[in-house]
């Protein structure tokens, strides 16, 4: 089936935050309800590129009709607008964020509103990574400086989840209230000289400390 209309655009920085991630990105809209994004500095030898993220794979969390239009925000350029032909007009935050592993430079780990985790490693560029599907928009990521395999996501309802990326299920880690409110907790920050031992950023303007 052709393509009834598309319309591209890219943004040569996908984070609203200094120091996040540069990248340049290409959003391609079509007459599926999708939204395909690629990253055009990576194409197979053919010229071929393959999307790293799509968006509203199901009606529930996207479109039900053709995506007509897309518009990158200029200012907050890790958010974009949608338009369909379902009459609907959308607005994506793509992610919220993103950590690099201390023991492992070249590997990222992400985290969007959508309650996706996604770690890729950029030495093996043809493998898939590893997704986590959690039940809550992601609001904070931090690697554990005391092991390699582990890191922590904090999200908006108020738990943190503790997982090993050794085992990439969605069910799996601990997960735990970090506060009694249920109020997001915005970020998270390890102790780099005591093992274990974390700071939590509630919204209710409170700091607590866990030792996982």
């Amino acid at each position: 089936m052709g393509i009834k209309r598309s319309i591209k655009t890219s943004c040569p920085h996908n984070r609203s935050h200094e120091g996040g991630e540069r990248g340049n990105f290409l959003a391609v809209g079509s007459i599926e309800p999708n939204i395909q994004f690629f990253n055009v500095d990576v194409f197979t030898g053919d010229g071929k590129g393959t999307p790293c993220l799509v968006l509203g794979t199901t009606e529930d969390d996207g479109h039900s009709d053709s995506v007509l239009g897309l518009a990158w925000n200029k200012e907050y350029r890790n958010i974009i607008a949608s338009a369909s032909a379902d009459t609907k007009v959308k607005i994506w935050e793509m992610v919220q964020a993103v950590a690099w592993n201390p023991h492992s430079p070249r590997s990222l780990l992400t985290g969007s509103f959508d309650g996706t985790v996604f770690l890729k490693d950029g030495r093996i560029p043809s493998h898939d990574g590893c997704k986590w599907k959690l039940n809550a928009k992601v609001e904070s990521l931090a690697w554990d400086p005391h092991s390699e395999h582990s890191f922590v996501v904090s999200l908006e309802n108020g738990t943190v989840r503790l997982i090993d990326v050794r085992t990439a299920k969605s069910d799996s880690g601990s997960e735990f209230n970090a506060n009694e409110h249920g109020k997001a907790v915005t970020s998270v920050s390890y102790n780099l000289a005591i093992p274990n031992v974390c700071i939590f950023n509630v919204l209710i303007r409170t700091c607590i400390n866990y030792i996982l």
